[in-house]
């Protein structure tokens, strides 16, 4: 039995080129599906006392920031 696995080891082809880009393009979309969810959800919320982040990167009232 291990025989007969092993000789359809070898005799199966090698993995087309346009599979092998078809893997890499779903992964890279995957990573920036990813990407773009997180940069929702980090830097832009205010902190939890009213505070946000001015452009200096200091503490800032974000009713001062909306005006």
């Amino acid at each position: 039995m291990v025989l007969s696995l092993t000789r359809c080891h070898r005799t199966a082809s090698p993995v087309p080129w346009r599979q092998g880009l078809l893997v890499a393009a779903t992964v890279i979309a995957w990573l920036l599906l990813a990407g773009f969810i997180a940069s929702l959800y980090v830097g832009h919320s205010p902190g939890p006392y009213g505070t946000c982040a001015g452009r200096n990167g200091r503490a800032v009232a974000c009713t001062l920031l909306h005006r």
